[in-house]
């Protein structure tokens, strides 16, 4: 695995999605997460009560992460595909950048 995506949707579940993103996070027995691009899909950006890219920021902690790692929230609308390419670019870069570090890493060891 290499990257993350996260969903959440209206603002009701932003208290459930940020418990279980930190529980995801937290998990002991997920180390391989340690470090890995994380994508948050703020979805449902086509309705009114939709909460902003801030606001999903905020409630999920995102800059208090403890842990180094890149992390974007992109604002979409999955039912018109609204912001989906550019977020999983995002993703791509972030996913290369880091396997260009690693290999580069794994090369310097090897000398």
């Amino acid at each position: 695995m290499h990257g993350m995506v996260f969903v959440v949707g209206r603002y009701g579940t932003l208290q459930q999605s940020a418990a279980a993103l930190r529980r995801m996070l937290l998990n002991t027995c997920l180390d391989e997460l340690h470090g890995l691009p994380l994508l948050v899909l703020a979805n449902m950006q086509d309705l009114p009560t939709a909460s902003s890219v801030e606001e999903v920021e905020e409630h999920l902690g995102l800059r208090t992460l403890w842990d180094p790692r890149p992390w974007r929230v992109q604002g979409c609308c999955c039912n018109t595909g609204q912001g989906l390419l550019e977020g999983l670019r995002w993703l791509a870069e972030a996913v290369a950048g880091q396997l260009a570090v690693a290999s580069a890493h794994t090369r310097h060891s090897a000398l």
